[in-house]
C-alpha cells in the first residue's frame, strides 16, 4: 500500500535486478535445474518512491528430467504454414499428456509465449503430432492436434520448448536468442537419442530439406547393435567413489555413446559422443547404485558391471 498507490514492482534474483512487473504476479523463466535462488521485491509508486525490501524467498528448482521421459522427435519449419512438432514416447508405459505443453520463444524474447496444452494418452512407442492448422494436407493427415496458437507459429529463429507441469524438459534453439537454427528445415532426432535435453545440441538431430514430411507420424529408436565384444573397455575404479569413474578404451576406438542401466533395466544415463582424451573418458555425477555400463559404436558394443558408492 502507498498514499499515491503502487505502480510497479522490481524483482531481484540473488541480489541483482531481474525485471519489473505492473501486477503482483511474475513468472521467472530460464533457471538452471537443481539450483537454489533467492528472490526479493521492491514496490514503487508513480512518484518514484521505493519501498523497503521485502522478505526474501528461497526457491530450489527441480532436478533435470530422467531418461524415462517424453521428447521432441521431429520439427518441421517449412514453406508457408507447414509447421509441426512431433513428440515421442519411449518411456515403457502410457503417458497422460494433459500435464505437457508446447511453447515458443518468439524472436529471442525474454519470456515464453502462451502454452499449447497436449491432450489424451500417448502409448509407449507412439508419437503425438502438433501441427499448424493451415499446414499442408500431408501434415494434417497425421496430426493429432491442429491449432493456430502461438506455439505453432514458430519460424527458424524461434526456440520451441516441451514443458511438463510448466517446467521445460526439451528444447529446440537457444532461449532468449534470435539466432536462426532451423529455417525452412526438417529436423529429426537421431535414433540413438531416447531422452529430452534442455540444451539444444545440433549433433542429436538429422537435418532435411524444406517440406520433408515423409517421417512425420512415426519414430524409431536404433539402440541395438548385434556385434558384442567382451573387452571393448574397462572401468576404474570399480566400485566408483563420489559418483565418478574413468572408462578406458582401446587406442583409436570410436565411441558413439555410453549408457548406464540400473538392475531393473532402466536407462539412467545416456551420454552421446563422449569426449575421449588419451583413450580415457571421465564420467562424473553418477547416482549411487549398481549398473550395467554399455558402450556402443557403429560396429559393436560391450558391457561391464559397475558399483557406484
Amino acid at each position: 500500500t502507498d498514499n499515491i498507490a503502487v505502480s510497479s514492482y522490481e524483482i531481484y534474483k540473488d541480489g541483482f535486478i531481474l525485471d519489473s512487473s505492473n501486477t503482483n504476479s511474475y513468472n521467472v523463466t530460464g533457471l538452471t535445474a537443481n539450483t537454489t535462488y533467492s528472490f526479493t521485491v521492491f514496490a514503487k509508486d508513480a512518484a518514484g518512491n521505493t519501498s523497503t525490501v521485502s522478505n526474501s524467498i528461497n526457491v530450489t528448482t527441480q532436478d533435470t528430467p530422467s531418461i524415462n521421459e517424453l521428447f521432441i522427435s521431429e520439427y518441421i519449419e517449412g514453406s508457408s504454414n507447414n509447421k509441426a512438432i512431433e513428440v515421442a514416447n519411449f518411456t515403457g508405459s502410457s503417458i497422460d499428456l494433459s500435464i505437457y505443453s508446447l511453447k515458443r520463444n518468439a524472436n529471442g524474447g525474454t519470456s515464453w509465449g502462451a502454452a499449447l496444452p497436449l491432450s489424451g494418452t500417448l502409448i509407449n512407442g507412439e508419437v503425438f503430432v502438433l501441427a499448424n492448422s493451415a499446414a499442408s494436407a500431408t501434415i494434417l493427415g497425421v496430426a493429432d492436434l491442429t491449432s493456430s496458437a502461438d506455439a505453432l507459429l514458430f519460424n527458424g529463429n524461434d526456440p520451441v520448448g516441451l514443458f511438463k507441469n510448466d517446467i521445460l524438459i526439451d528444447l529446440l534453439g537457444v532461449f532468449n536468442s534470435a539466432v536462426v537454427y532451423a529455417e525452412n528445415t526438417t529436423l529429426r532426432r537421431k535414433g540413438i537419442i531416447s531422452s529430452p535435453n534442455t540444451t539444444y545440441t545440433v549433433s542429436e538431430w538429422d537435418s532435411f530439406s524444406v517440406d520433408t514430411f515423409d517421417g512425420l507420424g512415426t519414430h524409431n529408436l536404433t539402440l541395438n547393435v548385434d556385434n558384442f565384444i567382451a573387452n571393448l573397455f574397462n572401468v576404474y575404479p570399480n566400485p566408483a567413489i563420489n559418483g565418478s569413474t574413468t572408462i578406458f578404451v582401446s587406442e583409436n576406438t570410436e565411441i558413439d555413446y555410453i549408457q548406464f542401466y540400473n538392475l531393473k533395466g532402466q536407462l539412467v544415463l545416456n551420454i552421446l559422443n563422449p569426449e575421449v582424451f588419451q583413450n580415457k573418458i571421465e564420467i562424473n555425477s553418477i547416482p549411487t547404485g549398481f549398473y550395467i555400463v554399455k558402450i556402443m559404436n557403429k560396429f559393436s558394443y560391450s558391457t561391464k558391471r559397475l558399483i557406484v558408492q
